[in-house]
């Protein structure tokens, strides 16, 4: 039987007070809710937002044409983002830093932005003069810039531009920055780079990136990537040359931006699977392995030093062919990690590292074959040999070359082996 609630004349039930305090509170809670959303609209509090994402255009030199012109009707990288910024939540953003032959600037995209071409957008920031994009100065610029206009739960760096992995200047590491606003021509690819070092020196300064993603060439190799492990959970790319489109962004940025953040299996795969049939290489690098890796690879590379000079290196894979195209770029033999450590230990070590190696490199995509522009070439892959990572190995033929000194500076180097 339902308890009846006796009301008499000049009181009130306390049913009835409660239900009304309720409805007052909530009132004043709606209230104070509609002002808090009028103070953001007004710009009074920044909110911060799921995933901000920096593309970082180094395209002061001969790739400016695919960062922000139309070629032929087919799509700049800018505008393939402009076309999928729907793929990102209203907590997203996409900034997009880009130096060309035009004035370095800084774009906000978001799934409200309403525009095809990046010429159709005001940039949010116009540098007033020309900056160094190579820079590890300018990085920290815009880093700072992207941190307080745009903060954020979850970080995500593209950068995007030439690239040649650990080695040193004078050749690319990262980008290349003729400080002409050249876009072609013989002298476009010829100025400033930036150094592994001097892009973990800032990336360093700020908490760790959730994936570090280089649309480059050559920057999947292990000594980059050690000494960047501390700067990312991930770090993507290619041990090779890349197609010359660079990434399929109107498709990848669908699984950059998700409802739990980016999604690195799903980016990469998206990038294999748009350029598989012309040739492309990728991987993703779990960080947090790499140690294990560095501890495990330098043991068995001391053990087995001796073993070295008898390596048939014409059976490793290498993606640079040092022999006949060091005079074409000042960059050492490329050879693929795993492969090369299948000529190395026994059996039975080998097995143990693969299985460090894979923990550590757990996403390896990879054609039947991969085009080099040196020789105008196409390199056959055998999946077996591939790992998705570049090893430097200091021999004797490198002795009069820049890089060999320059290879004892690095990390990996200092982990793993003994000069």
């Amino acid at each position: 039987m339902e308890k009846v609630e006796k009301v008499e004349k000049g009181h009130v039930a306390p049913s009835v007070v409660l239900f009304v305090l309720s409805m007052l509170f909530l009132f004043l809670a709606l209230s104070l809710a509609s002002c808090q959303k009028d103070d953001d609209a007004d710009g009074a509090k920044d909110e911060s937002v799921a995933q901000t994402v920096l593309v970082y255009m180094a395209a002061e030199n001969s790739l400016s044409i695919y960062a922000t012109y139309d070629m032929n009707s087919q799509k700049c990288d800018a505008d393939e983002m402009l076309e999928s910024v729907k793929a990102m939540s209203d907590n997203d953003r996409l900034v997009l830093f880009i130096d060309d032959t035009d004035l370095p600037r800084i774009f906000v995209l978001t799934n409200k932005t309403k525009a095809s071409h990046i010429t159709q957008l005001e940039a949010d920031y116009t540098f007033p003069e020309d900056v160094n994009s190579c820079s590890p100065v300018t990085l920290k610029q815009v880093l700072d810039w992207t941190r307080s206009h745009c903060p954020a739960d979850e970080y995500g760096i593209v950068f995007w531009s030439h690239g040649s992995g650990w080695v040193p200047q004078p050749k690319r590491t990262f980008g290349v920055d003729n400080g002409r606003n050249v876009g072609g021509g013989v002298n476009a690819n010829v100025g400033d780079e930036m150094d592994i070092s001097e892009m973990t020196s800032v990336l360093t300064d700020y908490p760790k990136f959730d994936f570090l993603f280089f649309d480059a060439c050559y920057m999947q190799s292990v000594e980059l990537c050690y000494e960047l492990r501390h700067c990312a959970r991930h770090i993507m790319g290619s041990p090779a040359e890349i197609p010359s489109l660079g990434a399929p962004y109107s498709s990848l940025m669908y699984h950059m931006f998700t409802a739990t953040g980016a999604n690195p299996s799903a980016m990469m795969q998206c990038y294999y699977d748009a350029f598989s049939e012309g040739g492309c290489l990728l991987s993703i690098v779990n960080c947090s392995e790499l140690d294990a890796l560095a501890a495990l690879t330098g043991r068995l590379l001391q053990q087995y030093n001796d073993a070295v000079p008898s390596v048939d290196w014409a059976s490793v894979l290498n993606y640079f062919d040092y022999d006949n195209f060091h005079h074409l770029a000042d960059m050492p033999d490329c050879y693929d990690m795993l492969s090369l450590m299948k000529h190395l230990p026994s059996e039975a070590d080998f097995s143990q590292w693969r299985e460090t190696f894979v923990r550590a490199v757990p996403t390896r995509l990879a054609s039947a074959f991969s085009y080099t522009v040196y020789g105008n070439r196409y390199i056959d892959i055998d999946k077996n040999e591939y790992g998705g990572l570049s090893m430097y190995v200091p021999l004797p033929k490198y002795n009069d070359d820049f890089f060999y000194s320059e290879y004892w500076k690095t990390s990996w180097a200092n982990k793993t082996q003994k000069q």
